[in-house]
């Protein structure tokens, strides 16, 4: 325990056992290694700035990963399809696997036949549930990658047969897909398993190309090549880049022949 005495020949000052340290009557010891309220803030409000600054960026390099892990999902897609076709006699899996309830789709057939799991067809800019039959695959396969087989009373569908197909790097395989809502427009809450062009069927029963990375939908093309293709808006694919619609044959993105 630390004893001060008091000098009164001294001019009443406090003399500390310590040697090398006095302090004044009535002040305190200095507190050298504390912050003080002021420069607490201050130290805060540095660092606010500096995530102010560095948040964005962040941002932009989590979305830039996602959509990387987006392109590789439906470049394994295409991977997957091709040796669901080398399996099937060169035929590619149809858009469903029978004309009527119950429904089913080509991703519920692939997860079933083991060759794909629920994570290659999730996108993870698509924050809605995909749901067991894999009506709301956040990929649309090409709707029209498919015959009709007629036997009797009984119609089932079947896919084209991938060397017959005309064009395959000009062909779409998949893209990111969004349910149409029913006015048309994509309803961006959903996934949808097909996609299909702006003349044909655009209802809640459809799908149309999704524009979820920053105005960009990923692409696979049926000799399995992959792209971003960015549209001018997210809610009109149609009206822009290969989505837009044209007459010559060998040019159209959908034409199955």
């Amino acid at each position: 325990m630390m004893e001060m005495e008091i000098l009164k020949s001294g001019g009443g000052r406090a003399v500390s056992h310590h040697p090398g340290r006095s302090v004044e009557p009535g002040k305190s010891l200095p507190r050298e290694t504390l912050f003080t309220l002021i420069e607490l803030l201050i130290v805060i409000a540095i660092i606010a700035i500096l995530a102010a600054m560095l948040l964005p960026a962040l941002g932009k390099a989590r979305s830039r990963g996602r959509s990387i892990d987006c392109l590789n999902n439906i470049r394994q897609l295409s991977a997957v399809m091709t040796l669901y076709a080398t399996d099937n006699h060169g035929y590619v899996s149809p858009p469903t696997h029978n004309s009527g309830a119950p429904w089913y789709f080509w991703g519920q057939k692939l997860i079933d036949a083991k060759y794909i799991t629920i994570k290659q067809l999730t996108c993870q800019e698509q924050h809605s549930y995909i749901n067991k039959d894999c009506y709301y695959s956040h990929y649309g396969l090409n709707y029209w990658l498919f015959i009709v087989v007629e036997g009797g009373s009984n119609i089932s569908r079947k896919g084209l047969k991938l060397e017959m197909i005309k064009n395959p790097s000009r062909k779409l395989w998949f893209t990111d897909s969004w349910r149409n809502g029913s006015n048309g427009i994509p309803d961006t809450k959903y996934g949808f398993y097909t996609i299909r062009d702006s003349s044909s069927q655009r209802d809640i029963y459809s799908g149309s190309p999704a524009a979820r990375h920053s105005s960009t939908v990923q692409v696979v093309f049926l000799d399995g090549h992959v792209r971003a293709e960015k549209v001018d808006n997210y809610l009109q694919p149609f009206n822009s880049g290969i989505f837009a619609p044209d007459h010559q044959q060998e040019n159209n993105v959908w034409v199955r022949q």
